[in-house]
């Protein structure tokens, strides 16, 4: 007999779970949406909407919008109207839409992501960091960052951070700004990253007089 018939096996449903389905109709007008936002149309971009909502999308469908804003934050610097727009009709903020705002250095669109309830010290993903790790080559943008709550030592599952970017990356008057904005990290791994030792990270670095200026703060 084999095994598993010696196992009783009985998977049912859950029953208070239902598919999600949406009108004919939903996926072509979604595309429209997004070709729309891409090109950074608001009065298409609203019309898209209003023909989703004749066909019966609910608030629950239009959470789905998020590809559509993350078009229109790339293109924020089209018409930012657009981005609020589709954030005012449901669309949900992801953390790759605060990653590629900072990479941007679009400070009106982060005041926009924050105005909505965005957390700016979520990891972008299990192995990168918070969006203040995109803006450590940008001491202008790092002051933003910090005047708005985000942490320097907010990290992800590799324990990178937004410092240890900055020592990796950035120049050291970002570094001294994120130690003094709370920064914490051992200063043995701060000097292996600048020096590049690739047994801590695997990086690589030649820049051994940053490397010296920073040993003066540790």
């Amino acid at each position: 007999m084999d095994i598993l018939d010696r196992i009783e096996i009985n998977a049912v449903g859950d029953p208070g779970w239902e598919a999600q389905t949406f009108p004919t109709g939903y996926e072509e007008l979604l595309l429209e949406l997004e070709r729309c936002a891409d090109e950074g149309s608001l009065v298409a971009v609203k019309a898209a909407i209003d023909a989703l909502r004749e066909i019966g999308i609910d608030e629950l469908g239009l959470k789905y919008l998020g590809y559509a804003f993350y078009l229109a934050v790339q293109q924020s610097y089209v018409d930012i109207h657009v981005a609020n727009y589709l954030l005012s009709e449901g669309a949900e903020i992801s953390s790759y839409d605060g990653k590629t705002t900072a990479e941007n250095k679009d400070k009106a669109m982060l005041e926009l992501l924050v105005l909505y309830g965005w957390d700016m010290n979520q990891r972008v993903s299990w192995s990168v960091p918070p969006a203040l790790a995109f803006a450590v080559e940008n001491i202008d943008l790092c002051r933003w960052f910090l005047s708005h709550g985000a942490d320097p030592n907010a990290g992800c599952g590799l324990d990178i951070t937004p410092l240890s970017a900055a020592v990796r990356y950035g120049p050291l008057e970002v570094i001294e700004l994120l130690f003094n904005h709370g920064g914490t990290i051992e200063c043995v791994q701060l000097l292996h990253l600048r020096c590049g030792d690739t047994s801590v990270t695997g990086w690589t670095s030649s820049d051994t007089s940053s490397a010296r200026a920073l040993r003066s703060t540790c």
